[in-house]
């Protein structure tokens, strides 16, 4: 019996050895994981906000070159229709002076 609760005891402070230097390695995992993880974190954050930072800028170099040639390509409509226009005018005189002409 004696050595049984000598071994019990022994067993005992064992497991509570064991125990405390798992609680000590987790304990120390966790404030080596909090130190290390925060800027990891942040670098991965500040990647991301980047990326989406240069998304936009190229969206709006796109929609930017994308205005101007719809504005260029309607200033030239514009050009053409008044050339149209001209040109018809200057038919319809060439016309009038030859009804005229054979009046």
């Amino acid at each position: 019996m004696i050595e049984t609760n000598n071994e019990n005891k022994i067993l005992k402070v064992l497991y509570n050895q064991v125990a405390l230097v798992l609680a000590i390695g987790a304990f120390l995992w966790s404030i080596f994981n909090f130190v290390v993880s925060k800027p990891f974190q942040i670098e991965m954050k500040l990647q991301e906000l980047r990326l989406n930072m240069e998304n936009q800028l190229s969206l709006s170099k796109q929609l930017s070159n994308i205005k101007d040639n719809d504005l260029q390509e309607i200033k030239a409509s514009m050009i053409e229709i008044k050339n149209n226009q001209i040109k018809i005018m200057n038919e319809v005189t060439e016309l009038r002076t030859i009804v005229n002409l054979r009046k």
